[in-house]
């Protein structure tokens, strides 16, 4: 199924970018891999801008993120996330210098929070899978550069990107019909102010709680009732 290949297509980038981005780690030093990070954030920076800017409905993004940022808080979303990483690296690292939890934390947000991820998993669930194979061209070159300086954690990513994308491919048929232009440009919005707040947590500007903002995606949501 076309769908789903193109799914797999872009797991497979982020998984062959980790591991080519760990070869590359073994011969730079810590001020390369700093410079590499710099370098990263910002392009995640725009890259969120780019898809935040697009917005329409200025106002009900902004109401989505402080109302979608309050629940997140009073549900610590950001504490579960967390606890989560720590758990990863409890199970998974290898001493006590492997980043595996924010690798697969930080990865996970850039390659399944955006308007390509959602967009192109419907485009792909009706037989055009072009977005995709772009979002796999870009989310390799993402996932070599990270893993160039946070570890091989980053290839795990892949997991819940093939269930969110696959969820959304085999739902397209469902899906396209009902919803609008309007809902998936609010949420391709709310998205990309999400990688916006990665790349700034990866420059390390100001930490952000990006997890609590989670609901502010519910705010396309209720728009398209509305």
């Amino acid at each position: 199924m076309i769908s789903l290949t193109a799914v797999l297509i872009n797991a497979g980038a982020i998984i062959a970018g980790s591991f080519t981005g760990l070869l590359i780690k073994k011969i730079l030093n810590d001020r390369v891999r700093a410079t590499i990070m710099q370098g990263l954030g910002i392009a995640v920076v725009v890259i969120g801008l780019i898809d935040a800017v697009k917005t329409e409905n200025i106002l009900f993004l902004s109401v989505s993120l402080v109302a979608g940022g309050l629940l997140g808080s009073l549900l610590k979303i950001e504490e579960g996330v967390n606890k989560f990483g720590a758990f990863l690296e409890s199970k998974l690292a290898r001493d006590e210098n492997d980043k595996v939890g924010r690798a697969f934390v930080t990865a996970s947000w850039i390659v399944c929070i955006g308007g390509m991820a959602v967009y192109g998993s419907l485009q792909a669930g009706i037989g055009q899978p072009q977005t995709l194979y772009i979002k796999a061209l870009l989310d390799g070159v993402i996932s070599l550069m990270l893993s160039a300086a946070l570890g091989w954690g980053v290839a795990l990513s892949a997991m819940p990107l093939l269930v969110i994308e696959g969820v959304i491919c085999l739902s397209s048929g469902f899906l396209i019909p009902i919803v609008n232009d309007a809902f998936l440009n609010l949420l391709s919005g709310i998205g990309g102010a999400l990688v916006t707040c990665v790349g700034i947590n990866l420059l390390e500007i100001k930490e952000i709680h990006t997890a609590n903002l989670i609901p502010a995606v519910l705010g396309a949501f209720l728009a398209f009732l509305l």
